[in-house]
């Protein structure tokens, strides 16, 4: 042979063993002669035990029928694996049907497992600006009356105008929400009034909405955004919240804990409530004087909630958007849950 032959069928051995190599990497089908893998009936031994057991995980084969023979039962799985995966369902394995068998069996283990049904029992319901739909829209009178409906609470945001009044808005500034822009602190009530509106909505006064919650018995948690209110400021919303009789029913609630220490210190008989996206240690929900905390969903565990309760924190929980996140603040025995769906929050709790 001379030597560019010699070459050329070291070149093409070279290329066989490269297409081998890439066909194992990549799981593709090696032929059963080159594998001599041809597991049939009458088959048996620790081969034939692996494939039962890879098809009993599969749920295509009993238990009982493990038994490293490749019998009748053996056979009729194997053909429902490979009438499953569009192949010719003779019933017998080779190294394309091993591996496919293999690969199942794994990608069914890395699947979630399905998370167990909540106990005890749900939380209470909390309107998260009222209730959102897409007439209406948050914090405004309208979404008030529609999340009573539903809510054993009524969430809202309070800031505060250029004139110290204090109305309903959860932004700095008028530019998501409203068809004005500019931030809410350099507007005038009257101005507000007369040019801004939310959807179709006036922007309400803080009095304006306690005046209904009045009519209820609905429990109500402001916000204060405001992180550097005055003392003016803070005290013009106590001094509604006296005039509708609501100090029983309110709860403050705000990110800021040197806010919260501020209102005790002006009105210790006010329930408070700090808010934050990670979980808070009891001390320092205690030295803000808060009695629950709020926590964001996803950033909070059934363990962390049994520690604020075993130090006597109520827990409450945000936002919920949808069934699932409704379930995982029922299992993690949230007390309450914040969220823009109170009236499918009631009625999957409910149902």
């Amino acid at each position: 042979m001379n030597p560019l032959s010699r070459s050329g069928s070291r070149a093409l051995a070279l290329v066989l063993v490269c297409i081998a190599t890439l066909a194992v990497t990549l799981g593709t089908a090696v032929p059963a002669e080159a594998a001599r893998l041809n597991l049939h009936r009458g088959s048996h031994g620790a081969q034939v035990h692996l494939l039962e057991t890879r098809l009993h995980r599969l749920g295509l084969l009993t238990a009982s029928a493990v038994d490293r023979q490749y019998r009748a039962a053996t056979v009729n799985s194997v053909k429902h694996f490979q009438r499953n995966h569009h192949l010719r369902a003779n019933g017998r394995v080779n190294q394309r049907v091993w591996n496919l068998v293999a690969r199942a069996v794994q990608a069914k283990a890395a699947r979630p497992k399905p998370l167990p049904p909540p106990t005890g029992p749900a939380p209470a319901i909390v309107g998260h600006r009222g209730a959102v739909t897409p007439d209406t829209p948050e914090n405004t009178l309208a979404s008030m009356h529609r999340g009573a409906a539903y809510a054993a609470v009524l969430e809202f945001d309070l800031r505060v105008t250029a004139d110290h009044q204090i109305v309903l808005m959860h932004d700095v500034t008028l530019d998501r929400t409203t068809n004005c822009t500019g931030r809410v602190i350099d507007w005038t009530l009257s101005n507000l009034r007369a040019q801004c509106h939310v959807g179709s909505q006036p922007i309400p006064t803080f009095d304006e909405v306690a005046a209904y919650a009045e009519t209820t018995t609905l429990k109500i948690a402001p916000e204060i955004k405001n992180a550097d209110i005055s003392d003016a400021d803070l005290g013009q919303v106590f001094d509604i919240i006296d005039a509708h009789g609501l100090q029983g029913r309110t709860i403050m609630q705000s990110f800021e804990a040197p806010v919260l220490q501020r209102i005790h210190a002006q009105r210790p008989d006010l329930r408070l409530m700090l808010v934050s996206t990670q979980p808070v240690t009891v001390a320092a929900a205690r030295a803000a004087y808060a009695t629950t905390v709020a926590i964001r969903l996803e950033n909070l565990t059934a363990a962390q909630v049994a520690t604020y309760k075993q130090n006597a924190i109520k827990v409450w929980t945000f936002t919920a958007i949808d069934n699932p996140t409704l379930d995982q603040a029922h299992r993690i025995h949230a007390d309450a849950v914040i969220t823009d769906i109170p009236g499918q929050a009631k009625a999957h709790y409910d149902g």
